[in-house]
């Protein structure tokens, strides 16, 4: 439709890295990972956003 597709941003709080990558691709949004270790936040936040958005995701060790 006009403007693109809109898609769900996934909330990536409590995964693993490499859960993240999986839901992001699922998603078909974009994500930068910042740390290693459990996510713990995301800008921005879950909710709808054009395809190919870029989702920026604090992982910290142990989940915080």
């Amino acid at each position: 439709g006009e403007g693109g597709d809109w898609i769900a941003v996934p909330t990536f709080s409590g995964m693993s890295l490499g859960q993240a990558v999986r839901a992001a691709r699922t998603a078909g949004i974009e994500m930068v990972p910042e740390g290693s270790g459990v996510a713990v936040a995301q800008t921005p936040a879950a909710a709808r956003a054009p395809r190919g958005t870029v989702v920026r995701v604090s992982f910290r060790p142990g989940g915080g």
